[in-house]
């Protein structure tokens, strides 16, 4: 149990992917300024936990409105702006089920943050 549950944690680790657009240099934890209309940066992510392998799964119609909210909170927290979130339905493979798995999951957009200050806020939301 403790080994599914580590990569869970490793999954959702990686599904809090963090894109970071117009980041002024690799060493740099201020981002350079972005194209207009775009943010400074974007994580994925999602507060389930299950392995959910039918696509007509009610879980799966979830509009994850209270995880938008503590999300929001923990990029405030942290000293950036939230910009827009999006609800995504996601389609994995499970190199382990051999199957298809999905998942619900929000885009957050992310503003006024550099590189280090997206990766901290993607390792508190992959904690929480």
């Amino acid at each position: 149990m403790k080994n599914v549950i580590m990569r869970r944690q490793l999954h959702v680790l990686a599904t809090v992917a963090a894109l970071t657009l117009g980041v002024a240099d690799a060493g740099s934890a201020q981002a350079g300024p972005a194209a207009r209309g775009c943010p400074t940066a974007e994580i994925f992510a999602t507060d389930n936990t299950a392995i959910i392998t039918d696509p007509a799964d009610s879980r799966l119609n979830t509009r994850l409105t209270r995880f938008d909210q503590e999300v929001r909170k923990i990029i405030h927290a942290h000293g950036a702006r939230s910009g827009s979130s999006t609800l995504l339905d996601g389609v994995f493979w499970s190199g382990d089920l051999r199957k298809a798995t999905y998942e619900r999951s929000r885009e957050f957009d992310i503003e006024q943050v550099g590189r280090d200050g997206l990766h901290h806020i993607a390792d508190v939301v992959a904690k929480q």
